[in-house]
C-alpha cells in the first residue's frame, strides 16, 4: 500500500508541475527509486567518468547509505531497479553491467538521460571476515548487511 501511496504522491507531484510549466525539482525516476527502497539521497553535482568513451561528464550525484532496505534481498534490489528503467522506457546499456559478490553496476537511457548506477553491499561495521575466506554476506541476517547506492544521472547530447 506504501509503494501505491508513493507513486501517486510522485504522480500528482508531476502532473501539478506540469500544470504549472515548472520542471520538478527531482527527477522522476530518482523519486521512484527514494521510494522503492526508503531511503533519501543526498543530491550534489559531481563529475562522472565514463571508461567507454575515456571522458568526464558533469552529472547529477545522488548518494544513499542505509542498514536496511524495504528489499532485503540483493537479487530482488536489482531487479527492482531494472523494473523501475523499464517500465519508464528506458534502456539497458549492457557497456556498464556488473555484478560480484558486493555489488551491482548497470546504466539505462532513453533520448534525454543516463542514469549509471552502482549498488553496493557489505558485511556489517565491524564483522570479522577471515582474510582465507571468501566473502558470504549469508551468513549475517540481511538487517545487517550495509548497502549503499550511487546515481549519476546526466542530459544526452542529441
Amino acid at each position: 500500500m506504501k509503494t501505491f501511496q508513493g507513486l501517486l504522491l510522485i504522480s500528482l507531484f508531476l502532473i501539478s508541475c506540469q500544470k504549472n510549466n515548472q520542471k520538478p525539482e527531482k527527477d522522476f525516476i530518482i523519486l521512484e527509486i527514494q521510494n522503492l527502497v526508503g531511503v533519501t539521497f543526498e543530491e550534489t553535482q559531481k563529475d562522472y567518468y565514463d571508461p567507454a568513451a575515456q571522458s568526464k561528464i558533469a552529472s547529477k550525484y545522488y548518494f544513499a547509505e542505509f542498514d536496511h532496505a524495504k528489499i532485503t534481498d540483493n537479487t530482488k534490489l536489482i531487479y527492482a531497479f531494472i523494473d523501475t528503467f523499464k517500465e519508464n522506457k528506458f534502456e539497458e546499456n549492457i557497456n556498464y553491467t556488473a555484478d560480484g559478490p558486493t555489488g551491482s553496476s548497470m546504466a539505462y537511457s532513453n533520448k534525454e538521460k543516463t542514469y549509471v548506477i552502482f549498488l553496493e553491499w557489505a558485511p556489517p561495521t565491524g564483522a570479522e571476515i577471515p582474510d582465507d575466506e571468501p566473502l558470504d554476506l549469508s551468513k549475517f541476517n540481511p538487517e545487517e548487511i550495509v548497502y549503499s547506492i550511487e546515481i549519476f544521472s546526466y542530459d544526452n547530447k542529441n
